[in-house]
């Protein structure tokens, strides 16, 4: 299963070197998301991750940033339409089967696929499953929401070959235990 991670609206310590870490460990790629932040701010984080690594950086605000630094971009509510001069990697949130459907991006979260881990409330989707399947097909969908290692399996008889996570990686605990849990989740 490749793992991609969401990192919470409100940065960690050491966010940079944590993101470095987990990219190093083979995360597919890490969705550097905090729309409550400046573009100073998310720079910093962006320059403290090693230049050879930031092409695995999407940026879910501040677009223009990904021209100077080689990142991809991820199209949201807020960034719904890319940048006009921009040719990198692309990805998108869809939130039913006709997002996933009629996107046009190197690959897209499908959301809420479970009950969320980091936010409340946010109950799982309903899919149609063969119509699901045919997609997956045709498309690089990643799941995304309440995803934890024990729900891999069900993920796979699905066709799914990818998951995104984010509540479960960085509930409470440190970096180190982040990592813990991240090969948790590559050994599953």
């Amino acid at each position: 299963m490749k793992i991609y991670y969401v990192t919470p609206e409100i940065p960690l310590d050491g966010e940079g070197e944590l993101l470095s870490s987990m990219i190093e460990a083979g995360v597919e790629r890490v969705h550097l998301r905090h729309p409550n932040r400046s573009f100073d701010e998310v720079r910093s984080i962006i320059n403290s991750v090693p230049q050879d690594m930031r092409g695995r950086v999407m940026l879910h605000d501040y677009h223009r940033l990904a021209l100077d630094y080689g990142c991809g971009i991820h199209l949201n509510r807020r960034n719904p339409v890319k940048l006009s001069n921009y040719h990198g990697k692309v990805s998108c949130s869809c939130h039913s089967l006709v997002e996933v459907s009629n996107s046009k991006v190197d690959y897209c979260f499908l959301s809420p696929f479970f009950d969320s881990i980091s936010k409340s409330g946010y109950k799982a989707g309903e899919f149609d499953v063969s119509l699901l399947k045919e997609l997956l097909y045709k498309k690089n969908i990643v799941a995304l929401g309440g995803i934890t290692p024990d729900k891999f399996e069900s993920l796979r008889s699905l066709g799914f070959s990818s998951a995104a996570l984010s509540g479960y990686l960085t509930g409470e605990g440190t970096s180190m235990e982040i990592i813990k849990r991240l090969h948790i989740c590559f050994n599953s």
